[in-house]
């Protein structure tokens, strides 16, 4: 949400555009973690990240934007200057890589659930309502 607000706040008078690059990453690791599809240990999570975006895309080149976009949000956290300038194309790019990887994760633990109720007897016409808790 912060880099959300920041993207808001972006105009002419404030380049907010680095900023919330560096908490888009920072997202999308938490994001990683969370859903234990990395470990957190920082010397596994460019093959989490490899591993991750082969099944949304499988193509190489998505791979190679993510980890320049990641790579210039660490310049930038480190208060290094980044190899070239931040734009907010760039931003709105990892911006979109987490919401193609939150909206998969998403859509896969819906699916477990359902899967999971089904299993279990439950029918699926009448799971989320009011009898059932929801």
């Amino acid at each position: 949400m912060q880099a959300i607000a920041l993207l808001s706040k972006n105009d002419v008078f404030g380049d907010f555009t680095g900023q919330a690059l560096i908490h888009f990453a920072h997202a999308f690791r938490m994001a990683l973690k969370s859903y234990g599809d990395w470990d957190g240990v920082p010397e596994n999570f460019e093959q989490a990240v490899a591993a991750t975006l082969d099944n949304l895309w499988n193509q190489p080149e998505m791979l190679a934007e993510f980890k320049s976009l990641v790579e210039a949000a660490d310049s930038l956290e480190k208060q290094q200057s980044p190899s070239r300038p931040i734009t907010l194309d760039e931003a709105m790019k990892l911006k979109a890589f987490c919401d193609a990887y939150l909206g998969n994760r998403a859509r896969r633990e819906v699916q477990k659930a359902i899967r999971q109720r089904q299993s279990a007897g439950e029918s699926p016409t009448h799971a989320g309502t009011k009898e059932n808790g929801y």
